[in-house]
């Protein structure tokens, strides 16, 4: 009996996490915008690049700028990963998330119509004015939050990381000089000390 009463505790318990997850999953998930059909795909997220280099010289607010940055998740699942939908709130303004669920079956037409014959689902498509990357196929790139966060924020920096990165170069700078000088001074006091030296002989 003690057993039966052991489980059924666990098991609530268990149950009540799942509630919690599913409850935090949805309200994170505000932010990634499920998208409906391949034409909404095609017509707001893969432009060609005409079409994208004209609406990037037509609007030049910081709305629409930031929507020149996107992540797109192509994946089998209902629901976006908590990774994603917790960068999609890190990100709000700056990079647009998108998630399109596709049915298995559908799997192969998808890649015909994107021309992507290579691409796996799930896959994660980053897309800037400059180019298409799908993110994962390098060694360092993890599908977590802490290696997507690292990614996004090379594509598009905060002013946080330009001043960072700004602050480390003048310090790199300020050290080299301070060698350059005292590889300077070791030189003058050698050149002195030998010329002390001849004098003496």
């Amino acid at each position: 009996m003690s057993k039966l009463s052991d489980f059924s505790f666990f098991d609530h318990d268990f149950q009540t996490f799942q509630t919690i997850v599913e409850w935090v999953q949805d309200h994170l998930s505000v932010r990634v915008k499920s998208i409906r059909d391949i034409d909404e795909l095609n017509r707001d997220w893969l432009q060609d690049e005409s079409s994208a280099n004209h609406t990037a010289s037509v609007s030049s607010s910081p709305s629409a700028n930031s929507d020149n940055v996107k992540v797109l998740l192509l994946t089998h699942l209902i629901n976006p990963p908590l990774f994603l939908a917790a960068l999609s709130i890190k990100f709000t303004g700056r990079i647009k998330f998108g998630m399109f669920s596709i049915k298995k079956e559908d799997s192969d037409a998808l890649r015909k119509k994107l021309k992507m014959l290579d691409l796996r689902i799930p896959s994660y498509v980053i897309i800037t004015p400059e180019r298409t990357v799908v993110y994962g196929r390098r060694r360092s790139e993890h599908f977590n939050f802490a290696s997507m966060n690292l990614f996004l924020r090379t594509v598009h920096p905060e002013m946080n990381d330009v001043f960072l990165c700004s602050l480390l170069l003048v310090n790199m700078l300020v050290m080299l000089q301070i060698f350059q000088v005292m590889a300077y001074n070791d030189i003058w006091m050698e050149r002195v000390c030998t010329q002390i030296r001849n004098g003496f002989i």
